[in-house]
């Protein structure tokens, strides 16, 4: 594998999550830094070492995996610029945005059940919290 200079230990640890992904374990990676600091290079660097392996990539300022179910789909949340919260499913590589309408604060997604039902809480404009459970369409 090509390293990036000055990145050893980054691209080990990438080099064992690919690895690790191979072997059919399940693994979720947060790339955290200041913006210029590589975060993107870090990232399109792991695509080139794992082609054959899927990846989701979130609009966000900072993206949050809360659970995974045995289908593979992924649910969790991203926070934009603005520190809000929003939810989010992922799915063989498409990127499902959750809100809910009440939650002008944001919409928090908790887990995610084997027949896809996703489960979370919004926040309206009082700060208060509203549950919400989101089933397949049929």
């Amino acid at each position: 594998m090509t390293e990036l200079i000055g990145r050893r230990t980054e691209c080990g640890t990438l080099g064992r999550l690919v690895a690790e992904v191979r072997a059919r374990e399940s693994r979720a990676l947060v790339v955290h830094g200041e913006p210029g600091v590589g975060n993107t290079v870090l990232l399109d660097y792991l695509v080139g070492q794992a082609p054959d392996c899927r990846l989701v990539r979130a609009p966000a300022f900072s993206t949050l995996t809360a659970a995974i179910n045995d289908a593979g789909v992924v649910v969790g949340e991203w926070f934009d610029a603005n520190a809000t919260f929003h939810g989010f499913s992922a799915s063989h590589g498409v990127f499902t945005p959750i809100e809910d309408p009440a939650g002008t604060e944001g919409t928090h997604v908790d887990g995610i059940s084997n027949r896809g039902v996703i489960v979370g809480f919004s926040v309206d404009s009082s700060g208060n919290f509203h549950g919400f459970e989101l089933s397949p369409a049929r």
